[in-house]
């Protein structure tokens, strides 16, 4: 087995681990996380929090369409869009086929962290 092998599944272990603490919503959070990589390092999931500074901070350098899904995962994680101001209207008419996907999911079958 490789170097990388083993840092990739001790990354699973501790990954897998982090997800046994989690509440249901939680975790549906986490795995929907997933489907937008560039957000993902904005979360700490084994400390279970958003990672503030460098959210707000990114959210100076994204692009329009990244900042509405991070909008978009903060509202759910604040349990409210007051805070960055999530836009639903406004991202629909901005993000592209798989972000406007997963929103609609959502809306379909809303949790919260």
């Amino acid at each position: 087995m490789s170097q990388d092998d083993l840092v990739q599944k001790r990354l699973e272990k501790k990954r897998a681990e982090a997800f046994s603490r989690l509440s249901s919503g939680q975790a549906r959070f986490f795995i929907l996380l997933d489907r937008v990589p560039y957000l993902h390092h904005l979360w700490d999931i084994e400390n279970n929090e958003i990672l503030i500074g460098e959210f707000e901070q990114a959210l100076g350098v994204m692009s329009s369409g990244e900042v509405h899904m991070a909008k978009f995962f903060a509202s759910l994680w604040f349990h409210n869009n007051t805070r960055y101001g999530f836009d639903l209207v406004d991202a629909i008419s901005t993000l592209d086929g798989p972000e406007r996907e997963l929103i609609r999911e959502w809306i379909a079958d809303p949790f919260w962290p």
